[in-house]
């Protein structure tokens, strides 16, 4: 519902049907495919309401199937279905709507006696000593308030900069948040339009890694989420 108020009149009414609601599960079949779930089942969270299903044909979700809800019983059922797969970070793509971030990766290299930034692709070698530039894109359609941004780092990759502190850039502020494997962003308030958000970090040590992805999503809706590319990348060891 549009506010929190709404929400807590939208659960009370529907508490007020019946006798002892929140105890009565109901009768709910739910069809996807040729799978049936059904909320007279005996799994162990049937009493909760909550049913689970793991599927192993991929070719049901891909693309998405349609799903039947089916009452069978009196009264008032309501919902929501969530779907979770695992994938290859590398393999990730891309993906966002109101809310959309884009992670890029630079190394600092020294050309005709001058810095300049690369951009880092999957057939780029970096170095360990490296410096490398994360650049996020972030673009809204909307204004937005409580907005967060989590950047996932490289095991190959050590911050420059450890301190969390606020900072301003793009005409906005927000507290950047320095972790083990990630790099968080919190924005109070976000206007329609893009940002570019920039830190570095050096290449710690040699092997293949994944770069992470770039995940923003905001904080009270979370509906409204995106996240980058996944990549790999090659390190190899100090040149003497």
């Amino acid at each position: 519902w549009n506010s929190p108020t709404a929400t807590v009149d939208a659960v009370y009414a529907l508490l007020l049907r019946g006798n002892d609601v929140s105890n009565s599960r109901g009768n709910v079949r739910i069809t996807l495919g040729n799978t049936i779930m059904e909320t007279l089942s005996t799994s162990s969270f049937a009493d909760l309401g909550y049913l689970k299903e793991t599927l192993t044909d991929g070719n049901l979700l891909n693309p998405p199937k349609k799903i039947t809800v089916e009452k069978r019983d009196a009264g008032v059922a309501w919902g929501a279905v969530y779907a979770q797969y695992s994938e290859d970070i590398s393999k990730v793509t891309r993906y966002g709507k109101e809310l959309q971030a884009e992670k890029k990766l630079y190394v600092e290299k020294i050309v005709n006696n001058e810095k300049r930034l690369q951009p880092v692709t999957s057939e780029t070698k970096l170095t360990v000593g490296d410096k490398v530039i994360s650049r996020i894109t972030i673009r809204l359609d909307r204004p937005m308030d409580f907005v967060q941004l989590k950047d996932q780092r490289g095991a190959c990759f050590e911050p420059i900069e450890s301190l969390s502190d606020y900072r301003r850039s793009n005409g906005t502020g927000y507290y950047m948040a320095v972790k083990d494997a990630s790099t968080h962003f919190f924005f109070d308030s976000l206007n329609k339009g893009v940002y570019v958000l920039e830190y570095g970090y050096r290449v710690s040590r040699s092997g293949t890694y994944e770069t992470g992805l770039a995940v923003i999503q905001s904080a009270y809706a979370p509906e409204y989420a995106g996240h980058s590319e996944g990549m790999k990348v090659e390190v190899t060891a100090d040149q003497k």
